[in-house]
Formats: structure tokens, C-alpha cells, sequence
């Protein structure tokens, strides 16, 4: 706490922490926070980023099936920063050492977005002209996080997978703010730093090993409309893992 405002919690912990100390306090209170309340708060962080991640992998496989130039190119990238076939790849080494691949997966998340819209917010305060609007306080709002995705003010190639939306003229990733798969603001995606190691980590490892190949003959590769529901997943498909050779 600074003076008397409150700090926001940083991490888990600190929330759980502050539930911690407020059942403390104040021990008449009729639902205190108690330790038997841990292992649901921190099932419902692994299952939001298991759903998420496990949903992003499903469509990057399909977008590998879909731009096999793409997939070359990451499996190449992969294969000259790390000449050993099966080696474990780690977090920090795909970060700093894999431009492409890193420009893939957000491409992948950008061009087939799991979330279409964010978390609503809601006005604390009237808002005179938010460009021409009126916004009265209390008014409830969501970002439409699809139409931002192909927005052709924010990205060079809004319309088509193109890991180059996410490189700059040397081949370096680029971090775009236009992208936000996990929200923004204090009620973005609590599983947003589990989900990205997850990701980054599965990708990495499977592209780097395997081809990723239509199913076989006569079946189709279905295209890239989602199926809506709770989250937009990818349509039913199949693949076949070729074990790269080297």
C-alpha cells in the first residue's frame, strides 16, 4: 500500500497474499479466503491457458498445412540455431535466437485469432469525444480484437499469412501493439505468460522435428474458417508428422 491507495497485485501471488491477509483481519467476515481456495484459483489459471494454447496450436498446424513455404523457412531457421535434431529447444533460446519462428506464431495468432473480441470494460467516467462518440459512464465495451487483426492501418499484409507483418526490413521480430490475444488493460488474461511458454515451446519443438503433411490422398485440407464457440477454434483436420531426416 502507498499512503492510502491501495497497490494493484502485480502477480498470483500477490493476490493470494492480500486474500491472505484480509481473511486476517477480518475473521467474522461470512466467506473468508482460505487455503483450500488455492487449488481452484490456480486450476482455473492452467485450464484458460491449456484452452488457449491447445486451440493456437491446432491453427498453426493448419496454417503450416496451408503455407508450407512458411513452414520451410521456420524449419530451416530452427535447424541452423540448433543443428541438433533432438535437442531440447528452451524458452529463452526461440526468444532471442528465432526472428521467424517468433514472427510465425504471432502471425498465426493474428491472422486466426481463438479470441474474437475482449473481455468487456466498462467507462468510470463520461467520455466527451472518443473519436466523434459520446460515452457516457457505466457504458459497457468491447474491443473487437478480429476486425483489429485486418485492420490494413496497422499491418503490411492484413489479408494473407505473411510472417513479414511481425519483421522489420532486416529480418528482425517486431512486436506489434495492435496485436492482443490476451486483452489488455488490468483484466487481460491472467494465463497469458504460462500460455506464451507453452506455445513458444510446442511449436518450436515440433517444427523442428517434424514435417507437418496433409493426412494422404483423397482427404481434403479443410480451410480456415473457424468454428465458433467459446473460443474460435480450427475446423476438424488431420496431419501427418514426417520425421525430418536431419
Amino acid at each position: 500500500m502507498i499512503g492510502d491507495i491501495p497497490r494493484e497485485p502485480e502477480c498470483v501471488s500477490d493476490f493470494l497474499l492480500e486474500q491472505f491477509k484480509q481473511a486476517r483481519e477480518n475473521p467474522n467476515n461470512e466467506e473468508p479466503f482460505c487455503e483450500d481456495d488455492v487449488p481452484f484459483v490456480l486450476t482455473d489459471l492452467f485450464m484458460a491457458g491449456q484452452e488457449t494454447t491447445t486451440t493456437t496450436l491446432g491453427w498453426a498446424l493448419l496454417n503450416m498445412l496451408h503455407s508450407p513455404d512458411v513452414q520451410e523457412r521456420v524449419y530451416d531457421e530452427l535447424r541452423r540455431e540448433f543443428p541438433e535434431r533432438d535437442q531440447i529447444i528452451h524458452l529463452n533460446a526461440i526468444t532471442s535466437l528465432c526472428n521467424y519462428t517468433m514472427a510465425t506464431i504471432h502471425e498465426v495468432q493474428r491472422f486466426t485469432p481463438v479470441t474474437i473480441t475482449a473481455i468487456d470494460h466498462t467507462a468510470n467516467v463520461d467520455v466527451p469525444d472518443f473519436h466523434g462518440y459520446y460515452i457516457p459512464e457505466g457504458t459497457r465495451m468491447m474491443v473487437q480484437l478480429a476486425l483489429m487483426n485486418k485492420d490494413p492501418e496497422f499491418w503490411k499484409y492484413p489479408d494473407t499469412f505473411n510472417p513479414h507483418n511481425f519483421l522489420d526490413s532486416e529480418g528482425n521480430f517486431v512486436k506489434s501493439q495492435y496485436l492482443m490475444p490476451f486483452a489488455v488493460g488490468l483484466r487481460s488474461c491472467p494465463g497469458e505468460n504460462i500460455a506464451k511458454m507453452e506455445l513458444y515451446l510446442v511449436f518450436a519443438n515440433i517444427m523442428r522435428r517434424f514435417k507437418i503433411c496433409p493426412p494422404g490422398e483423397g482427404k481434403k485440407i479443410p480451410g480456415l474458417t473457424p468454428l465458433i464457440g467459446l473460443v474460435a477454434a480450427a475446423p476438424y483436420f488431420e496431419v501427418r508428422l514426417e520425421k525430418r531426416d536431419s
